[in-house]
């Protein structure tokens, strides 16, 4: 989390918001920091991340760098816009990520600007389990998290009035379990080693080419057999390639699907091809 310097309203607009939240996209794009949640408050801003390309460092830099010129540009004056460089508390299990994201979207409600979670604009709690193919976050991560709707209103009805357990430790603040040297476990991990191990989208798509023996420009979706092979291509990219689903609603080849359909194909194909 960030806050303005001297607790100066850096967020006074809408317009300020959404340049923010652009800047914060961009950012995990050229990175590949993951974005879980946001909330971005008056002078302040909080974020769940996954450090899965370890350039945390440039990822904030760059973020509060763009957004600060953007700010003396708007509003001007001199000097810093933010308080310090910017404070960070490891996550050390599941159950703990879980947890920190339902109290960040918990934020405006105990700043007492809305009574309900869900009626404020400016966090990430309404992209999750939407149709909406354009979100600031890795909602199918997040979604999995929580499993439902449901799921994610129980974390947050649990964490209304408490605190987070945060501890100090030689490695800094930490939330979660200290128990010898701290581990980073579970689906934390699991994105970590995405990371590394996903080959480059174009490589993959090139050995299903090769594989299928046609260029995906010459598949005919009008066909049950281009249907198939769209499917089966679904399959590699998500697999294979380790990209969201919303990363493959914006390639022409799925263009005519709808978002919410794209898991249920996945799911169904996966089915078909393990017999």
């Amino acid at each position: 989390m960030n806050r303005g310097h001297e607790g100066k309203m850096i967020f006074s607009s809408r317009g300020l918001k959404r340049k923010f939240l652009k800047f914060l996209v961009d950012q995990a794009d050229k990175t590949k920091i993951r974005v879980f949640a946001y909330c971005l408050m008056n002078n302040h801003y909080h974020l769940v991340l996954q450090n899965s390309s370890g350039k945390l460092s440039n990822f904030m830099r760059n973020l509060n760098g763009s957004f600060g010129t953007t700010y003396r540009n708007r509003e001007g004056g001199k000097g810093y816009v933010f308080q310090n460089r910017f404070k960070s508390t490891l996550i050390t299990t599941d159950h703990y990520l879980s947890a920190v994201i339902a109290y960040t979207l918990l934020n405006p409600l105990r700043a007492g600007l809305v009574e309900d979670p869900y009626n404020y604009e400016w966090s990430s709690i309404n992209e999750y389990f939407s149709n909406d193919k354009k979100t600031v976050t890795d909602r199918e991560f997040v979604e999995n998290l929580f499993m439902s709707q449901d799921g994610l209103r129980r974390h947050l009805s649990h964490w209304v009035g408490r605190e987070l357990p945060v501890k100090d430790t030689d490695q800094g603040e930490v939330i979660g379990e200290e128990k010898g040297p701290i581990r980073r476990t579970g689906i934390i991990d699991r994105a970590k080693e995405d990371v590394q191990r996903f080959p480059k989208v174009q490589v993959v798509i090139a050995r299903f080419e090769m594989e299928k023996g046609v260029e995906l420009s010459d598949i005919d979706l009008s066909s049950h057999n281009g249907k198939r092979l769209r499917a089966e291509l679904l399959v590699r990219l998500k697999d294979d390639a380790g990209l969201t689903y919303r990363e493959i609603s914006e390639m022409s080849i799925f263009e005519t699907l709808s978002y919410s359909s794209l898991g249920k194909i996945y799911q169904r194909t996966k089915r078909r091809l393990a017999t």
